[in-house]
């Protein structure tokens, strides 16, 4: 999405729609490209486009909501706080969380968390000092955090995957580190994505290391792709969808 170019495909690559989100929410004003990836829930996408240069007159960071189905805009809600220079630019991707049947859609960056109303896009909440002295904070770690891939939490494990391959396991509820081991030595881009018992860290260079989930770290498979890869994967229904520099590929077992 670094171009604001947002496409809709069919399981079998034949392509359904195609925007550009630059043409529709404004020029991206961001150090190193649009990161974000959207959140498909319940036949939409929700995007969040933060990104700025202190000028309130060009930085229209918004969360916008668009029918999967047919690429066209529902909503958009600006996003507006007091950060300035770089912490205007978030590369985070938006998250669905359930409240309790409360749904909302979450935000970060621009120096707050912020959540909306799936339909209307109506703010509910923000948590900010993120930059100072957080409120309600249960635990912190100061040290071996990752520098792009976003933390994975599952199972009451935190799961962080650094730039050099190495994969941290954190207790969730107390921050207590369980294992910190080195995988491949390559740079990871790509966020740790969890599936069917296993974590997949995804190397730069294509190499795919699936790691058993657990508080005990197992190393199951490495697999090579053979393709640069900075994109995460995306697994749906026994098929993992992986986005190369070169290509889509979806891979899958022989029915």
């Amino acid at each position: 999405m670094g171009t604001g170019d947002l496409g809709c495909y069919t399981l079998a690559g034949r392509p359904v729609w195609k925007i550009n989100l630059q043409e529709r929410y404004g020029r991206f004003n961001i150090q190193f490209g649009m990161a974000s990836t959207p959140v498909l829930h319940d036949g939409r996408l929700y995007a969040q486009l933060i990104h700025g240069d202190g000028d309130p007159a060009t930085n229209e960071a918004v969360v916008a909501c668009l029918d999967a189905a047919t690429g066209r805009g529902l909503w958009k809600s600006p996003r507006v706080t007091g950060a300035h220079t770089e912490n205007e630019h978030s590369y985070a991707s938006p998250i669905l969380y359930d409240f309790g049947g409360l749904r909302l859609v979450i935000t970060h960056g621009a120096d707050y968390t912020i959540a909306y109303d799936l339909d209307d896009g109506r703010e509910v909440w923000r948590m900010g000092d993120l930059t100072g002295n957080p409120r309600a904070l249960l635990w912190k770690t100061d040290s071996d955090t990752p520098d792009v891939p976003s933390p994975l939490i599952h199972g009451g494990l935190v799961y962080l995957c650094r730039e050099n391959g190495n994969l941290l396991c954190l207790d969730a509820r107390t921050g207590e580190t369980l294992y910190h081991e080195r995988t491949h030595r390559e740079r990871h881009r790509a966020s740790p994505v969890y599936a069917d018992g296993h974590v997949y860290l995804t190397a730069r260079d294509g190499r795919i290391t699936v790691v058993k989930a657990g508080r005990r770290f197992e190393v199951v498979a490495e697999n090579e792709l053979g393709e640069e890869m900075s994109s995460s994967p995306a697994i749906s229904n026994g098929t993992i969808y992986l986005r190369t520099f070169e290509a889509l590929w979806a891979i899958r077992e022989r029915a």
